[in-house]
């Protein structure tokens, strides 16, 4: 499907939104949205879902400003029969490599010519995104996050609430986790919360430790994982 840009009076330029399948059983299917042509050596924007997982609308709400600096948008389908706990990365399958392998067969493809990735999630999206950086932030160039439900601190809580590997899980990510958290912390990040974002959800993870660690909605929790001063605030 070629799609004219709303605007084309803004430098953006048609490009192509196709449905991509997953090249090999267990792998991941995708949205794409290509310019052509893709600028060379340019981040790709991979934008993440949340629990609603319609990948197609992410890949398309992204497109033209994205197309219009030459660059592919991927949106990753992370599929609830086969990726019901995505958000924690590792826990219920290796959500981290399954993404690492389809950028691998994006760049064989020639539609990602960069090692790093501009990455975006929203809600659950951002639960994975920023615990994908954690573990691989060598291969993010920028990590921006939209209303999470909860975060993975850095600290010596249980992981997914901080990076202390559970007894059962203990592998060799929550050695990465931990060894890469410097360079996680240095990567350019915007966190970002709605205005509806102070009112708690049915899709608010809940219960009195996690309350108690990191507060009781959206907004109370971005505060504390970040500090007051780097949260953005708009519509929701």
């Amino acid at each position: 499907m070629c799609i004219l840009p709303d605007d084309p009076g803004a430098g953006a330029q048609p490009y192509r939104l196709t449905f991509r399948p997953a090249s090999a059983r267990g792998g991941l299917d995708c949205w794409l949205a290509c310019p052509s042509p893709i600028t060379p050596n340019v981040p790709p924007l991979v934008a993440v879902r949340g629990v609603r997982r319609d990948a197609k609308l992410q890949a398309a709400l992204f497109a033209d400003k994205a197309t219009a600096s030459g660059r592919p948008v991927i949106a990753p389908v992370f599929d609830r029969a086969n990726w019901l706990g995505y958000q924690r990365v590792v826990l219920c399958g290796r959500a981290d490599l399954a993404l690492l392998d389809l950028i691998l067969g994006l760049r064989s493809a020639g539609i990602v010519q960069s090692e790093k990735l501009d990455l975006f999630g929203f809600s659950g999206g951002a639960q994975f995104a920023h615990r994908f950086a954690m573990l691989h932030p060598e291969r993010v160039s920028r990590l921006n996050i939209a209303s999470p439900g909860w975060y993975t601190f850095p600290d010596n809580a249980t992981y997914p609430y901080g990076l202390w590997p559970q007894r059962e899980h203990c592998d060799e990510w929550s050695h990465g986790m931990i060894s890469n958290l410097d360079r996680f912390l240095i990567l350019p990040m915007t966190v970002s919360v709605g205005q509806n974002d102070c009112d708690r959800d049915r899709n608010t993870r809940t219960g009195p430790a996690i309350d108690a660690q990191q507060g009781v909605n959206r907004l109370d929790r971005v505060t504390r994982s970040t500090g007051p001063a780097h949260v953005v605030e708009g519509e929701r």
